[in-house]
């Protein structure tokens, strides 16, 4: 029995493991100590100012909770038809537009700092850092926002501006893989992921 009938051929380019999937067109990239370092570094800065920013949010509705608490005006003796709270129903309107509008701006800004992992290379420390916060900073300001206008105009909608920028803010967390790891082909599910 000839060896090529023992092992078949599994339709794979030379060097690669699994067929049509890693392309070894260009040599790996090696980082040298210091360069693992710095990003090592940065990634440890990511994760605790991701962490920090991720405080802002619960703090201030602990805080728009107890200034319910406390105000002295009586509003919970008289009845207020939520459409007559036009001042709760327009910042509930500006929130959701600052979200739908700020979003899309910052992953455009996050495209500009992460060039490099768009054209398959690593994305330097500094500018991985500048990319997240371009879009954490809009989300926090929303979940802030949110929870502001809640306390100061009663108008229970305006959580919904929180909430919805607090999810989304929970699902940017940092893994350092852009300033790791190249992409792959953008055909290749089993290589492509979505920056983090």
């Amino acid at each position: 029995m000839s060896e090529s009938a023992a092992h078949p051929s599994t339709g794979a380019r030379p060097g690669a493991l699994r067929p049509d999937v890693e392309h070894h067109d260009k040599p790996p990239v090696l980082l040298s100590y210091r360069q693992l370092d710095d990003r090592a570094m940065a990634l440890r800065k990511a994760w605790a100012i991701y962490l920090a920013m991720a405080v802002l949010p619960p703090l201030f509705m602990i805080f728009s909770i107890f200034y319910l608490i406390f105000t002295p005006l009586n509003w919970y003796d008289r009845q207020i038809i939520p459409l007559e709270n036009t001042a709760g129903w327009y910042s509930f309107l500006l929130g959701m537009i600052w979200i739908s509008v700020t979003v899309p701006l910052s992953f455009y800004m996050r495209r500009h700092y992460w060039s490099a992992y768009y054209h398959g290379e690593l994305v330097e420390p500094g500018n991985y850092l500048k990319g997240n916060l371009s879009i954490w900073i809009p989300l926090v300001i929303a979940g802030i926002l949110g929870f502001v206008a809640f306390a100061l105009t009663r108008y229970v909608a305006n959580l919904f501006t929180s909430v919805t920028a607090f999810v989304i803010f929970l699902t940017m967390f940092p893994n350092g893989h852009a300033m790791t790891r190249p992409i792959g082909d953008h055909d290749d599910p089993g290589v492509y992921e979505l920056p983090r």
